[in-house]
C-alpha cells in the first residue's frame, strides 16, 4: 500500500492511522492550537445538527449526536475535554455520529465535542461543545499569613453550573462537611483569623440536577505566621556520602542554607537536591557541615530552623553482609573497616558475626551489643585505643594465644572470655596462673582441681620462711598475682589419671578485661620473693617489665617461671631475664621454650597472657609496688605459638652450658656478652640462681654471686668466667655446650679449664669428670684462648683422686695421672683387694662385701702415691 502523510490538526495529541480502502493516511500534529482549527479553511464538511448538552442524574444514559452534509464518507472523532476517547465499558459510538454513555457516573461529567474529517477534501471541522452535567476541571488552595485575606477557587464545565462550598475544619476529607451559607460561586474567601491548615470542598451540578453533583477533592487553606517548624536531629554520614535534613510543621517558603562552622557565613546550599523543599538531600560530604532552613517571605516575616549538624561518622557498624571476616570492607557500614581513630559497634542483627581471623583488628573503642559475638582467633590481635564495652548478653572470646591490646587507661565494662592453654602437664603437676580479667573465681577456672590444691606464695611468720600457702578455692584471682594451681584431678584422656599421659589444660578466664596500670605489693619479708603475673589479655614485654620496676626489683632478680614435673625434691623454676632464658634442671623444666628467646630480638621477648612468675624485691626498694602498665602490652604472635617478635638485630653473643649426670640429672647456665652489661650485677641482665631442692646445679660466679644467667661486657677472647656447680652425690658428670649464638656461631672455640687436674679442654664435644658431693666454685673456668692444650702429667695431689661408692662398687679416678696399682685395706690394716698393672685413669672395684666400715684405698700412679679413706 502507498502511505501518504497528511497534515490535519494543529493541536492533535495523538497519532492516528486511517485505513481507507488501500491507502494508509498518517495524521500528525504540527502546532499547538484548538481542535476546531483546521488546516483547510474552505472545508467541504457542513454540520447540520450540533450535539446538545445533556443534564441527567448519575446512572442514566446520555447520548450526543452530530449530523453533517457535503461529505461522502466522513470520519467521526469524539473528544472529552479536548482529548479523543474510544469505546470502553460504558462508552460506545466514539467513531460514529452518535456517542452513547450508559450508566453515567460523576467521572463522565465533562465537555464533549466531535471532529468530522473529510478525506476527499483533506479537511475537517469541529462541532460545538456539549456538556454532560457539570464537571470540575481544576481546584486551587491557598497559603496566607494570619489576618491576610485570600481565596480558593474551582473551575468547572457545564451549563448553568451551581456551586456550594463546604467547610470541613482540619479534616482532610470531602465528606461530612458543613455547607457555608452564601458560598455559591466558583471563588470563596475563607476566614483567616485562626492559624493552622483548614480544609474545604465544593459541590457543582447543573441547575435542577443535584442528583448529578460532582464533589471536589479537599482544598487546603494554610494560615499562620512564618515558622520554620521542627528541625530533624543531627545526622551522621559516611565519608564522601550524603544525608537528608528536614523540617516538619513549617509555614512559609523554604530555602536551605549551609555553614562550615554552624555560626557564621551562612549561604544558600550548593549542590544536593530539594533546596526549597522541607527535605533537603546534601551533596557528598568530606567534612562536617551545618544546615538550617530559612522559612517565610517579606509579608509574613522570616524564621530560621534550629541548626542541623551533618558530621562524618566516627563509628562504623558491623553489617556482616559478605562474611565473618573483620578485615572485609563489605562487612562494615560505609564499606570502611575501622581504624584506630574510629569506633566500632557490633550489633546482634547480622547473621554473620565478626571474627578476627589473623593480623590486627583496630578501633578507637568498641561496643558489642546484647546478642552479638566477637571472636579473636589464635595468632590475631584486637587493638583498641580506648575502652571495650560488652553489653549484657554480648560475647567476646579471645582464643588461645590471641590478644586484646589497649592504649588508654580507661575502664572496660562487661564480660569477655580469654582462653589460654597450659604446657602439656601430668595429673599431679602445677601451673602458675595469673588472670587477665577481673571477677574470675579460682575453682570455676579449674573446677576439677582438688579444692585444697590452690596456692599463693607468701611469707609465713609461724614457720619463719616463704612457702606456697593454700588459699580458698572460692576466692577470685587478684589482678597481677600468681597462683599455683594443680592440674585437674580427673580427665577422660587415657592414661591421664594414672600419670602416664600428659595434656594441655585449656583455661577459660571470664570477666571484665584488666586494663591500665595494675600494681601489687612487693614482698620485703624473708628472701623477698613475690609471685606476680601478667594481668592483661595480651602478652607483655620482658624488657618493659624490667624498665617499669627498676626501683622495686633486686638488681640480680630474674623472672622465675614454674617449670617441672611434680616432685618436691626437684627444683621448680626456669630463669628468664632481658638477655637469656635458662631451663629448669628438673624433668619438664621447659627446655622446649628456649627457641622463643633468641639473641636476634631480646627487646621483644614477652610473657604470655595468663602467665604467673616470681621476682625478687630489692633490699631497700624506693617503690613499694610491682607495676604493670599498658606500655608493656604486645600483640599476639601471628604464628599462633607462644608470642615473641622479630624486629631488629641485637648484637649479643650467648653461650648455654649444661651439666648432666646419672638418672637424667641436668642443670643449665647461660653466659651473655653484650655492650650494655658490666662485670658487676646489672639489673635485668644478671639472674640469681634460685636453687630450691636441686640435686644438681650449674652457675657462673660474678660479684660473689651464683648466677643462672650472667651478662658480661662485649666479648673479648681474653675473658675468664668462673664456673661453679653443686652435686648432691659423688659420681661422673659431663659438661657440654647446649646451644649458642653470636660470636660462638662464628668459629670462636670455648675451652674448659679444670684447675683440679690442670687441663684446658675444647668443650665442643663435652668434658666428662668425676667429683665428690658438694659445692665447687673454684674447679672450673671458661676461657676462649690457650697457647697449647696441656699434655704434661702434673704431680699427683690428693684432691685429684676421686673415690666414690656406686652401689656395690667403688669408682676411682685420678684425673690425667695414670694409675698403676690399687690396694684396699680395712681399718685394721688387712689387705682386702689388690690390682696391679691398671695403667688407666679410671678403675672400678667390685666384689667387696658391704660392711658399713671405713676402708683405706691406696692408689699408685706414675706421679706418686695417694691414700684415701672411704666408708663402704
Amino acid at each position: 500500500m502507498e502511505a501518504k502523510k497528511i497534515t490535519l490538526l494543529k493541536n492533535a495529541p495523538y497519532l492516528l492511522l486511517l485505513f481507507i480502502q488501500t491507502t494508509v493516511y498518517a495524521l500528525s500534529p504540527v502546532t499547538q492550537a484548538p481542535f476546531n482549527q483546521i488546516t483547510n479553511a474552505a472545508s467541504a464538511v457542513t454540520i447540520t445538527q450540533q450535539p446538545q448538552t445533556v443534564n441527567t442524574c448519575t446512572g442514566n444514559t446520555a447520548t450526543f449526536t452530530v449530523e453533517v452534509s457535503g461529505i461522502f464518507n466522513p470520519m467521526y472523532i469524539w473528544q472529552k475535554n479536548g482529548v479523543a476517547i474510544y469505546d470502553n465499558n460504558n462508552v460506545s459510538g466514539t467513531g460514529t455520529p452518535t456517542l452513547t454513555i450508559t450508566n453515567s457516573t460523576i467521572a463522565d461529567a465533562a465537555a464533549y465535542t466531535c471532529y468530522i474529517y473529510d478525506s476527499a477534501s483533506n479537511s475537517g471541522t469541529q462541532s460545538d461543545v456539549a456538556y454532560l452535567n457539570a464537571g470540575i476541571l481544576t481546584q486551587n488552595g491557598a497559603t496566607t499569613c494570619s489576618g491576610t485575606g485570600t481565596v480558593i477557587t474551582v473551575s468547572a464545565v457545564g451549563e448553568n453550573v451551581q456551586y456550594q462550598w463546604y467547610a470541613n475544619g482540619q479534616a482532610n476529607s470531602n465528606v461530612n462537611g458543613i455547607a457555608i451559607a452564601g458560598a455559591t460561586q466558583s471563588v470563596y474567601a475563607p476566614p483567616v483569623d485562626q492559624d493552622g491548615t483548614f480544609y474545604y470542598y465544593v459541590i457543582v451540578y447543573p441547575a435542577g440536577y443535584e442528583c448529578a453533583a460532582t464533589v471536589s477533592n479537599p482544598i487546603a487553606v494554610n494560615i499562620g505566621n512564618t515558622s520554620a517548624g521542627q528541625a530533624s536531629p543531627n545526622i551522621i554520614v559516611c565519608p564522601n556520602g550524603s544525608g537528608t535534613v528536614s523540617v516538619t510543621g513549617s509555614f512559609g517558603a523554604i530555602q536551605w542554607q549551609q555553614s562550615a562552622d554552624g555560626a557564621n557565613n551562612w549561604v544558600n546550599v550548593v549542590g544536593g537536591s530539594g533546596a526549597t523543599t522541607p527535605n533537603y538531600i546534601t551533596p557528598n560530604l568530606s567534612g562536617t557541615m551545618y544546615y538550617r532552613a530559612v522559612v517565610g517571605n517579606l509579608t509574613c516575616g522570616i524564621d530560621y530552623s534550629e541548626t542541623i549538624a551533618a558530621t562524618i561518622t566516627q563509628t562504623y557498624v558491623w553489617t556482616g553482609s559478605v562474611s565473618t571476616n573483620w578485615h572485609e570492607r563489605g562487612n562494615w557500614a560505609c564499606n570502611i573497616v575501622p581504624t584506630i581513630n574510629e569506633n566500632a559497634t557490633i550489633p546482634a542483627i547480622p547473621a554473620m558475626q565478626p571474627i578476627v581471623p589473623d593480623g590486627t583488628a583496630t578501633a578507637k573503642s568498641i561496643i558489642v551489643e546484647n546478642g552479638a559475638t566477637l571472636t579473636v582467633n589464635t595468632g590475631a590481635t584486637l587493638y583498641i585505643a580506648n575502652n571495650v564495652i560488652v553489653d549484657a548478653g554480648g560475647t567476646v572470646t579471645i582464643q588461645n594465644n590471641a590478644a586484646l591490646v589497649q592504649d588508654a587507661d580507661t575502664n572496660n565494662s562487661g564480660l569477655i572470655t580469654v582462653i589460654k592453654d597450659s604446657n602439656p602437664l601430668y595429673r599431679l603437676d602445677y601451673t602458675m596462673w595469673s588472670s587477665p580479667v577481673n571477677g574470675q573465681e579460682l575453682l570455676n577456672f579449674s573446677p576439677n582441681t582438688i579444692a585444697t590444691r590452690f596456692y599463693e606464695y607468701g611469707y609465713s611468720e609461724t614457720n619463719n620462711g616463704e612457702f606456697y600457702i593454700p588459699v580458698s578455692a572460692t576466692i577470685n584471682f587478684e589482678a597481677a598475682k600468681g597462683y599455683l594451681i594443680r592440674m585437674p584431678d580427673t580427665d577422660p584422656l587415657a592414661g591421664y589419671y594414672s600419670g602416664n599421659a600428659s595434656m594441655a589444660y585449656t583455661g577459660n578466664f571470664t570477666g571484665t578485661p584488666n586494663n591500665g596500670e595494675v600494681t601489687i605489693a612487693a614482698s620485703v619479708l624473708g628472701n623477698r620473693y613475690t609471685a606476680v603475673g601478667n594481668p592483661y589479655p595480651s602478652p607483655i614485654s620482658v624488657a618493659d617489665f624490667y624498665e617499669a620496676n627498676s626501683n622495686t626489683l633486686n638488681p640480680g632478680s630474674a623472672i622465675y617461671l614454674w617449670r617441672k614435673r611434680n616432685n618436691a625434691e626437684a627444683p621448680s623454676y626456669a630463669t628468664l631475664n632481658k638477655v637469656a632464658y635458662v631451663a629448669n634442671t628438673a624433668e619438664g623444666g621447659g627446655s622446649e621454650q628456649a627457641g622463643f628467646y633468641t639473641a636476634e630480638t631480646p627487646g621483644d621477648w614477652i610473657l604470655s597472657q595468663g602467665q604467673g612468675f616470681i621476682v625478687k624485691t630489692a633490699e631497700t626498694p624506693t617503690v613499694a609496688n610491682i607495676t604493670f602498665n599498658n606500655s608493656m602490652r604486645r600483640p599476639a604472635n601471628a604464628s599462633g605459638g607462644q608470642p615473641f617478635f622479630r624486629q631488629g638485630q641485637n648484637q649479643m653473643s650467648r653461650l648455654w652450658l649444661n651439666i648432666t649426670g646419672a638418672q637424667n640429672k641436668f642443670a643449665q647456665t647461660a653466659i651473655v656478652y653484650t655492650p650494655e652489661a658490666t662485670l658487676g650485677l646489672d639489673y635485668g641482665y644478671d639472674g640469681h640462681l634460685l636453687n630450691d631442692s636441686a640435686t644438681l646445679s650449674l652457675y657462673t660466679l660474678g660479684a660473689d654471686t651464683k648466677l643462672a644467667i650472667q651478662a658480661r661486657p662485649a666479648f673479648t677472647n681474653t675473658d675468664v668466667v668462673p664456673l661453679g656447680y653443686i652435686a648432691n652425690s659423688a659420681g661422673e658428670y659431663t659438661l657440654s655446650p647446649d646451644h649458642a649464638d653470636g660470636t660462638f656461631t662464628q668459629g670462636q672455640t670455648v675451652y674448659l679449664r679444670d684447675n683440679l687436674v690442670g687441663t684446658t679442654t675444647d668443650i665442643a664435644n663435652g668434658y666428662t669428670f668425676t667429683t665428690e658431693a658438694g659445692t665447687f666454685n673454684d674447679r672450673f673456668e671458661i676461657v676462649y684462648t690457650t697457647e697449647a692444650l696441656s699434655t704434661n702429667n702434673p704431680a699427683l695431689a690428693a684432691n685429684t683422686v676421686i673415690i666414690y661408692k656406686d652401689g656395690a662398687t667403688l669408682n676411682i679416678t685420678t684425673g690425667i695421672a695414670e694409675m698403676t696399682n690399687v690396694t684396699i685395706y680395712d681399718i685394721r690394716g688387712r689387705a682386702l683387694y689388690s690390682q696391679q698393672g691398671i695403667n688407666n685413669t679410671k678403675a672400678i672395684v667390685t666384689g667387696l662385701q658391704p660392711q658399713q666400715e671405713m676402708l683405706i684405698v691406696e692408689v699408685d700412679t706414675a706421679g706418686g702415691k695417694v691414700s684415701k679413706k672411704v666408708v663402704f
